[in-house]
C-alpha cells in the first residue's frame, strides 16, 4: 500500500501546527484548509504519475520526493543565507534536482517494495510523533485551561452618552527623540498636527514590556504581568496565557458593562485577531499568521509571484492600508463603540516606501520582529533596517493625520483616541545578547491621547496624562475620566524578557543590575568593528570576522559577541579607522563601545587590506 506520499504531506503541516499551538492560540480550524489542500494535491500528482508510469511504487517515490522538496523549500532558502537574492532564485536548482531524482527512479530496474515499506514506516512514525508531542500542548491551551487571568471589576452602572474609544496600536512606533537620533526621521509635523487637534503627546513614554503580546496583555488589563511567571516558572515559553489575557481582557468587560459595542480590525497576528467582537473587519483576501508561516516554507509564494504578480508582501500592504483607511467606520457603529486596531507598521516587514510606494523586501515573508534583521552582527543588515523602518514611519506620518481627521469629522461627539506603540524598534536588538543601546531604543514609544472633557465628576480630576505615562496606566486614566472608576495609577516600570523566555522579566530601571543578570556566567567577549575595502566586501561576514579574531589572538578562548562591517573605498591607518568609528557612533550608526580597543591592520581572510578594532566587553554590553 502506498501511504508515504500522503503521510509526508501531512507531517510538515502537523509539525508546524503542533509547535505553534503549544505556544500561540491556534484553533483546529487552522488545519482544515492546509491539510485538505495538501492531501488533494498529493493525490492528484500521485494519480497522474501512476497513469503515466503504470507503476504505483515509482509514482509514490517521486511524489514523496516532490512533497519533501515542496515543504523544505523555504527552510533551505533561509539556511543558505542568500538574502540578497529573492526566494524564486532557488526554483531552477530545485527543479533540476527534482527532475534528476525522478529520472533515476523511472530508470531503475530494482523493485521498490522494500523502499515503499520503509518510507511508509518512517512517515507514519513522523506523523505519530508530531501528534504525540503536539497534542498535550494543544489540549493544555484549549479554552478553560488558562493558568492566568485578569480579574474583572464593575465600575458604575450602564448609562448613555459615553464617547467612542479608539485604541490604535502602531506596532514598534518609536518615540520622537529616538526617531531623530537613530533613524534620521523628524516626526514633529505629525506630532504638531496631533497637538493642534487636541492630543496630549507623552514625550517620555516607555512601554512596560518589550514584546507585543506582553505589552498588550498589560495595557488592556491595566496590570503588570508578574503572576504569569508563577504557574509554570519563568522558563516557560507558552504565550497562550498572555494571548488569553488579550482575548478576554478587563477593559472590554468593563466597557460592555457600560453599554459599549465593539469593533476590531484584522492584524495578521494570531493573538490580536478579535473575531469575537460585534464587528470584525478585514480585507477580502488576507492570510492568518499560521498560513503565512506555512506558505513561507514552500515555493508557492514564488510561483504565485511569477504567475499572478501577487505576493504575501502585497497582501500585507493591502491589510495595512485597509485598516488605516477604514478606521473611521467606527463612527457608523452602534454608539458608544470601542474600536481596536493593531497595525503591523512601522514594524517589519518593510513593505512601504516613504510616500506609500510598494516595496518588496528580500527574503521570505515573516512577521517576526526583524526576522533576518535580528542578525545584529551584520552592519549592512542594520542599515537596511534603518532605511526600511524610516520609510514606513514617513508613510505613517502622512496617513495618521488623514485617518485622525476623518475619525474626528465622522464622530458624533469628541472620541477618545489613543495612538500607541506597543514597543520600540529593534534595529540592532539581539534577543539573547542585547546591548543597552538596543534596549533603550526598544523602550521608547509613541504615546498620544485625545481625551474629551472628563464626564465623571470630581473623581476625574486625578485622571491626567503626563509625559512619562506608560501603557499600563492608559486605561486607568481613561476609565477614571469616563466613569470615575477611582483606579490608582501604578508606578511606570519597564521589563525586558527574551523571545525564548518571555516571563523571565528584568527590571529596566537599573541598567547595571540588568547587565549583570544577563551576563552572569557568559564571561568576556569581543566586539569587532571591521573596515575592509569595499571592492571586496566579504560574502560571509560572520566567518570573516571570526577569522580576523583568529589572526589577532589565535584560536584559543576568544568569544565574538558582536561584529560590524563597514566597507570603505580607501586603505585606512589605525588612527583613521578609530576616527571613522567615532563618526559612526556620533551619527548613531554604530553603538558606543568606549575608547579602549585593540587593532589588526593588514591582509584579511580574503587577502585584501583591512583594519579591525577589537573591543573587550561583557557579552550584553
Amino acid at each position: 500500500m502506498i501511504l508515504h506520499p500522503f503521510l509526508f504531506a501531512l507531517s510538515p503541516i502537523l509539525f508546524l501546527f503542533s509547535y505553534n499551538a503549544a505556544r500561540l492560540p491556534l484553533g483546529a480550524s487552522e488545519l482544515a484548509l492546509p491539510l485538505g489542500a495538501a492531501l488533494a494535491g498529493t493525490f492528484i500528482l500521485w494519480l497522474l504519475l501512476r497513469l503515466l508510469l503504470r507503476d504505483s511504487a515509482k509514482a509514490g517515490v517521486i511524489t514523496t520526493a516532490f512533497v519533501l522538496f515542496f515543504f523544505s523549500y523555504g527552510h533551505v532558502y533561509q539556511a543558505l543565507h542568500i538574502r540578497r537574492a529573492q526566494p524564486e532564485a532557488l526554483l531552477p536548482f530545485w527543479g533540476v534536482l527534482l527532475i534528476v531524482i525522478a529520472g533515476l527512479v523511472i530508470r531503475t530496474k530494482l523493485s521498490l517494495r522494500g523502499l515503499t515499506r520503509f518510507l511508509n514506516l518512517v512517515s507514519a512514525v513522523i506523523v505519530c510523533t508530531n501528534i504525540a508531542f503536539g497534542l498535550p500542548g494543544f489540549l493544555r491551551n484549549l479554552p478553560g485551561h488558562s493558568s492566568a487571568r485578569a480579574s474583572g471589576s464593575k465600575v458604575g452602572a450602564v448609562t448613555t452618552g459615553y464617547p467612542d474609544i479608539y485604541y490604535i496600536i502602531l506596532d514598534a512606533f518609536a518615540r520622537d527623540d529616538f526617531l531623530k537620533r537613530d533613524f534620521g526621521v523628524d516626526d514633529s509635523p505629525m506630532l504638531d498636527f496631533l497637538t493642534a487637534h487636541g492630543f496630549r503627546v507623552a514625550r517620555q513614554s516607555r512601554p512596560n514590556y518589550s514584546q507585543t503580546y506582553l505589552s498588550l496583555a498589560s495595557s488592556l488589563n491595566f496590570e503588570y504581568l508578574d503572576t504569569l511567571a508563577r504557574p509554570n516558572g519563568t522558563r516557560d515559553a507558552n504565550r497562550v496565557p498572555v494571548t488569553r489575557l488579550i482575548a478576554d481582557n478587563r477593559l472590554v468587560r468593563i466597557l460592555k458593562e457600560h453599554g459599549y459595542s465593539t469593533m476590531a480590525f484584522a492584524s495578521g497576528y494570531a493573538g490580536t485577531e478579535f473575531k469575537n467582537f460585534d464587528i470584525f473587519l478585514a480585507p477580502r483576501w488576507t492570510l492568518s499568521e499560521f498560513e503565512n508561516v506555512l506558505l513561507s516554507t514552500t515555493p508557492l509564494p514564488s510561483l504565485i509571484k511569477l504567475v499572478a504578480r501577487k505576493s504575501q508582501f502585497d497582501l500585507q500592504r493591502e491589510l495595512i492600508r485597509y485598516d488605516l483607511e477604514n478606521l473611521p467606520r467606527g463612527a457608523r457603529a452602534r454608539h458608544p463603540v470601542f474600536v481596536f486596531a493593531h497595525i503591523i507598521c512601522p514594524h517589519p516587514p518593510f513593505v512601504f516606501g516613504p510616500h506609500g510606494e510598494s516595496v518588496n523586501p528580500p527574503g521570505v515573508f515573516t512577521l517576526t520582529e526583524g526576522g533576518e534583521f535580528q542578525v545584529v552582527d551584520k552592519g549592512q543588515v542594520r542599515e537596511d533596517y534603518v532605511q526600511g523602518y524610516a520609510a514606513q514611519v514617513e508613510f505613517l506620518m502622512q496617513k495618521v493625520p488623514e485617518m485622525v481627521s476623518r475619525i474626528l469629522a465622522a464622530s458624533p461627539s469628541p472620541p477618545v483616541i489613543i495612538l500607541q506603540g506597543d514597543h520600540g524598534p529593534g534595529s540592532f536588538l539581539n534577543w539573547d545578547n542585547p546591548s543597552w543601546a538596543a534596549l533603550a531604543e526598544r523602550f521608547a514609544i509613541l504615546n498620544a491621547y485625545h481625551l474629551p472633557p472628563a464626564i465623571a465628576g470630581p473623581a476625574a480630576g486625578t485622571a491626567e496624562v503626563y509625559d512619562s505615562i506608560s501603557p499600563v496606566n492608559t486605561f486607568r486614566v481613561v476609565l477614571n475620566r469616563l466613569f470615575g472608576a477611582g483606579l490608582p495609577l501604578l508606578p511606570d516600570r519597564s521589563y525586558f524578557s527574551s523571545i525564548t523566555h518571555p516571563y523571565e522579566f528584568y527590571d529596566m530601571s537599573d541598567s547595571n543590575a540588568y547587565l549583570r543578570a544577563v551576563n552572569q556566567g557568559l564571561g568576556t567577549g569581543l566586539t569587532v568593528i571591521a573596515f575592509p575595502h569595499e571592492t571586496k566586501s566579504p560574502d560571509q561576514p560572520e566567518r570573516y570576522c571570526r577569522r580576523l579574531v583568529a589572526f589577532k589572538y589565535g584560536e584559543a578562548g576568544q568569544t565574538v559577541s558582536q561584529f560590524y562591517i563597514r566597507p570603505v573605498n580607501e586603505d585606512l591607518s589605525v588612527e583613521q579607522a578609530g576616527n571613522l568609528y567615532r563618526s559612526f557612533v556620533q551619527s548613531g550608526a554604530l553603538p558606543d563601545l568606549g575608547s579602549t580597543y585593540e587593532t589588526w591592520q593588514g591582509p584579511g581572510p580574503d587577502h585584501q587590506p583591512v583594519v579591525a578594532l577589537f573591543f573587550r566587553t561583557l557579552a550584553g554590553e
